[in-house]
């Protein structure tokens, strides 16, 4: 009896290993049955499987560190598991057109065409228990209110099309798809696949011209054995349309490994998104995360449609020699852009140049891919006013402050909330991190706020968040800078005066007051060398740090300045200013060299990225600008 229970439990446990097995295969079952004998074992045999039976092999996960890429616009707060019985948005009910096409191998496809736009979209189909067209009809319905042609099919061997399921073919099914719609006429052809789809889209891409992709949810390798769909880190490296690869962060972890590794070995144009959560491929659109995810891929269809995914050109470093040339590149539009009745503004790039974030108004903080302009996503939960956000220097955070006295804090690569500090009795005006991302400061302007015409500075020690300490001062802040060097921290108010607070007890240590007007922006030059001030008397200030006596007054400006920035190399300042207009100046002789225009409003903010090639600022006119110098 002993060793028959025993037997048994070893059967059971090799059932799970099977189980297990079937499972891993990107979530693509061969049979209904099959599944259906899985789950019932599942259930039957829970405790015989946790008795550790032997490890599956499975790809090595992928350890290359991750760039700066976004991983969702929802919160996780905000996402349940359970599927919803319809997804989040409300499609027209738009009948579709039955259609059938053959593949190479003659197996006849089933499909349904969807709307009469001039850029045909194809919907590939995952491979979870009951899945088949019909999981992208309410997809293709929104894609045809949207302008688009949609095709969805069933893969060989699933739904009323012929044949018999083999992973290894399902590229010859997209391929098929394509063909029936060049047939059409159809010129502008985009694949987009779950799951199973989504590899069979990449692959079937070897063989067709199309527009874009967007994988989600997929794998390398779908099927198993002889049976095998897989694409290679060559065949990656030979896909040239725009990408976006989404998939749910708690998905199966081959997903979502595969997912970020497919990602880094494509070429750009790319993107890559991660939605909380656990559910696979279209199941995510039956999730509060539904109007989130399809905002986001009918995004990419629109720029992709439209032909406009373009990457930056290759690009000089911005220096003296070629600051004149400097020339507009690219403009982002902020999204849902409402300016509010008083309000600042900031930009600023990730410490690795990959993300631009731009803070202005009561519009939510939108982050964009900074190489292609590509709108990733937009911070949830942002006081209803937005004036500041900046990232931490290793870039795995965003903090933003505003209206709501609040700075709150967000994981880049999650999307997930870290904390909030909502200690200012004001609207905070500005916030920055020191150098090494162990305390973060903040001020406030008392006038918006308690109308006392006093804000305070104050540090919080991160990442416990606790207050450090306060100064509370005389006056309004407006603005901040860490000296890169560590040990002062600089501020500019209302009235014009410039201060230097010591970090380690926030003591004023001592107080510039060279200009009566108001400092719209200080910065210090990435060496600790200079001290630069904006001013509304149209001017920009510049100070020697090692004695802080007054080393130039910059003039040329016919408006408030708002925004400074130095160049990496320290041979430039880039000024925003309320003339609309930006100005690059020399640093060695104190003078401008060229304004850009563009903006249709006051220029607030400016930066500099990492690498001194891109200039980016922000205006009123509700847009990101990007400048910089093509090869």
């Amino acid at each position: 009896m002993y060793d028959g229970g025993n037997r048994f439990l070893k059967l059971i446990r090799g059932t799970c290993r099977v189980l297990e097995f079937e499972l891993r295969l990107d979530y693509h079952t061969k049979t209904a049955m099959k599944k259906s004998l899985s789950i019932f074992l599942v259930l039957a045999f829970i405790p015989a499987c946790s008795g550790n039976p032997e490890p599956i092999s499975s790809p090595t996960p992928n350890t290359t560190a991750t760039p700066s890429v976004l991983i969702t616009e929802i919160p996780p707060t905000s996402i349940t598991n359970t599927p919803t019985m319809s997804p989040t948005y409300t499609p027209t009910p738009i009948p579709g057109t039955p259609v059938t096409f053959s593949t190479t191998d003659d197996v006849k496809l089933v499909g349904t065409l969807f709307g009469e736009g001039a850029t045909a979209i194809i919907l590939a189909h995952q491979g979870s228990y009951a899945a088949d067209q019909a999981t992208w009809h309410p997809f293709a319905r929104l894609l045809a209110e949207r302008g688009y042609t949609a095709l969805t099919f069933d893969f060989r061997g699933v739904g009323e099309s012929g044949g018999r399921l083999g992973y290894g073919k399902l590229a010859l099914d997209v391929n098929a798809a394509a063909q029936f719609l060049q047939n059409q006429g159809f010129q502008h052809i985009i694949c987009i696949g779950a799951s199973m789809g989504g590899t069979a889209c990449m692959l079937a891409a070897q063989e067709n011209t199309f527009d874009g992709l967007i994988i989600l949810a997929s794998t390398m390798t779908a099927g198993g054995g002889t049976d095998t769909l897989h694409i290679s880190p060559e065949d990656l490296e030979l896909l040239t349309p725009p990408k976006l690869f989404i998939s749910a962060s708690s998905d199966n972890p081959m997903v979502v490994n595969d997912t970020k590794q497919m990602y880094e070995l494509s070429n750009e144009p790319k993107n890559l998104l991660f939605y909380p959560g656990t559910q696979h491929g279209t199941n995510l659109f039956y999730t509060p995360a539904g109007d989130e995810l399809s905002a986001v891929m009918l995004r990419f269809l629109d720029i992709v449609s439209n032909q406009a995914f373009d990457l930056l050109p290759k690009l000089q470093p911005i220096s003296l020699k070629n600051a004149d040339k400097i020339q507009l590149l690219r403009t982002m539009e902020i999204p849902d852009y409402r300016k509010g009745k008083t309000s600042q503004c900031s930009v600023a790039f990730s410490p690795d140049g990959a993300l631009l974030i731009g803070a202005c108004g009561k519009n939510r903080v939108p982050i964009w891919n900074a190489k292609n302009g590509f709108l990733l996503r937009r911070l949830y939960d942002t006081p209803v006013q937005i004036v500041t956000c900046a990232f931490n220097p290793d870039g795995t955070q965003i903090a933003c402050g505003g209206f709501d006295e609040t700075i709150t804090r967000w994981y880049v690569t999650t999307g997930g909330k870290i904390d909030s500090f909502d200690r200012h009795s004001a609207p905070i005006w500005d916030l920055a991190f020191d150098p090494l991302g162990k305390s973060l400061v903040s001020c406030s302007l008392g006038l918006l706020g308690n109308g006392t015409g006093k804000g305070e500075v104050r540090l919080w020690n991160i990442p416990s968040g606790a207050l450090a300490w306060e100064f509370p001062g005389t006056r309004d802040y407006l603005s901040l800078s860490f000296n890169p060097l560590g040990g002062t921290i600089a501020y500019g108010s209302i009235g014009g005066h410039v201060g230097i607070l010591d970090v380690s007890t926030g003591g004023l240590t001592r107080e510039l007051a060279d200009s009566s007007a108001n400092i719209g922006d200080v910065a210090y030059s990435p060496s600790g060398r200079w001290l630069a001030a904006g001013s509304d008397d149209n001017r920009i200030y510049l100070w020697d740090t090692s004695s802080y006596e007054l080393a130039s007054q910059f003039t040329g400006h016919a408006g408030y300045v708002n925004g400074v920035a130095f160049s990496p190399d320290e041979t430039l300042l880039v000024s925003g200013s309320h003339d609309r207009t930006l100005g690059v100046w020399n640093l060695t002789d104190q003078k401008l060299i060229t304004q850009l225009k563009g903006h249709e409003r006051e220029v607030l903010r400016v930066a500099f990225s990492p690498d001194g090639t891109l200039i980016a600022s922000i205006s009123w006119d509700g847009t990101v600008r990007l400048w910089g110098i093509p090869q």
